[in-house]
């Protein structure tokens, strides 16, 4: 969350132009990131189109805006068990040209309501 905070949120603060893209909308505030992100995918997740799709890269557009969620899979040693989750790596508007190419070439939308959509692989 610390990546998240400092370089996607972190737009007004930079006193350069990094060529990055931040979070502009009003409505994803930092600190109820992790509990919006888990209505989000849960959201898409309830589709048929949309379940089973890749938890380690998920796309999704928002108020129109279009973001990618990027997670790894960690294994931890619990005791003598080990257990395996997914660390959420970053989340970011995309705004790159290539990233959206690959939205359009290699997705399909799939609307969950009137502000969220998701994608499944084509």
């Amino acid at each position: 969350m610390v990546h998240i905070l400092n370089r996607h949120y972190a737009g007004d603060a930079k006193q350069f132009d990094s060529g990055k893209s931040f979070h502009s909308d009003p409505n994803l505030r930092f600190f109820e990131d992790p509990e919006q992100l888990k209505t989000i995918i849960e959201q898409i997740d309830v589709n048929i189109k949309t379940k089973g799709c890749s938890i380690e890269y998920i796309p999704f557009k928002l108020n129109g805006i279009i973001y990618a969620v990027h997670n790894k899979k960690k294994i931890k040693s619990i005791g003598r068990s080990k257990v395996t989750f997914y660390h959420l790596q970053t989340f970011y508007p995309l705004v790159e040209e290539v990233e959206l190419k690959k939205i359009k070439t290699k997705y399909v939308e799939v609307i969950t309501n009137s502000t969220l959509t998701g994608y499944a692989k084509k």
